[in-house]
């Protein structure tokens, strides 16, 4: 007879087994639906593993609801998921929670509340949790302003090759603010940027060319730009056409100057826009439609000069050049 008292344990422990089973199997199934693309398909499993207290499921439902991924976009039940996967301590979920808090979406804007849950997200490593934290002590939000405290979250999230924080230092030490320690900095974008990110790569370029941490090198500015340009990042190819219509470093080279502009302004960098309008009013012969269409494109974000270069093109046009010229800039 005792060893029926050992049943009911069996079953308890064949139940939660069981209980477990559905439930990875809930998330490993909204899971290849959402990495798919397939969010109104990926919506039932994750919510049923979520419920089931899955905290990589709470997650990415908080993420669904956030953005609008297979169902109405809503922050406030992304906040409480949000809510339920950071008290099991998932660190994206505490970043995405604080920076809820800090936005005030779905909750009441609260910085302190979001610095609350954004160090506990950095202090497991979290790069964008500890540039927040940077960025809050910086703007005193939340937290009081402490350069020596802004610089040691920002140097976290440098040194794990997060650009923005290697940007923000690099403008704290141009301003003359914290430790000024350039040669650290330039170690840890160089590293970002010899892994081949080309926002990093920029930085790097733009450090030489400024001399800013290091001895001024148009060569080595123009070696970084082509590595980021030849990425499509635009900033590096108007800054490589920028440098060939002005012979910085290099040649003057009209053609090279309109293969790189081309390529930022059509990505819409206006003053990339402005130097292809100009390119194409100065080249021999000059070419009236092409210069009209850029000059009008950067004329939306730039100042009276560019629509008076643009009222001077215009007076040259003919009818048919300017039907033309307004065809190009509709496409």
């Amino acid at each position: 007879m005792k060893k029926l008292m050992f049943y009911p344990i069996i079953l308890v422990l064949l139940s939660l087994t069981n209980i477990a089973v559905a439930e990875e199997s809930n998330l490993q199934t909204g899971l290849s639906f959402y990495e798919s693309g397939e969010y109104k398909n990926a919506l039932e499993p994750l919510l049923k593993a979520a419920k089931a207290d899955n905290a990589g499921a709470q997650l990415l439902v908080g993420k669904m609801y956030e953005s609008g991924q297979g169902v109405e976009q809503n922050f406030i039940p992304a906040a409480q998921w949000y809510f339920k996967a950071a008290e099991q301590k998932n660190i994206e979920a505490l970043y995405r929670l604080g920076m809820m808090y800090y936005h005030g979406k779905g909750v009441v804007q609260h910085y302190e509340g979001a610095a609350k849950h954004l160090l506990q997200a950095a202090e497991q490593g979290y790069a964008k949790a500890q540039y927040q934290l940077g960025v809050m002590s910086y703007y005193n939000q939340g937290l009081v302003r402490n350069l020596e405290y802004v610089e040691q979250w920002l140097g976290k999230a440098a040194q794990q090759g997060f650009v923005d924080a290697q940007q923000t230092l690099r403008l704290m030490y141009r301003d003359k603010e914290g430790s000024q320690n350039y040669e650290q900095l330039i170690g840890w974008v160089k590293n970002t940027a010899n892994a081949g990110n080309a926002s990093a790569q920029v930085l790097l370029a733009i450090l030489y060319y400024q001399g800013e941490g290091v001895k001024k090198d148009l060569k080595q500015a123009i070696s970084w730009y082509e590595k980021a340009a030849t990425q499509g990042n635009s900033i590096a190819q108007y800054s490589l056409g920028r440098m060939f219509y002005l012979g910085e470093g290099l040649d003057k080279e009209a053609d090279q100057a309109k293969q790189w502009l081309l390529k930022a302004a059509t990505q819409d960098i206006p003053d990339a826009q402005y130097l292809l309008g100009k390119l194409y009013l100065n080249s021999k012969p000059a070419d009236l439609v092409q210069a009209y269409r850029w000059l009008s494109l950067a004329e939306t974000w730039m100042d009276n000069d560019v629509a008076e270069l643009k009222k001077q093109v215009k007076a040259q046009l003919s009818a048919e050049q300017l039907t033309e010229a307004e065809k190009l800039i509709k496409k």
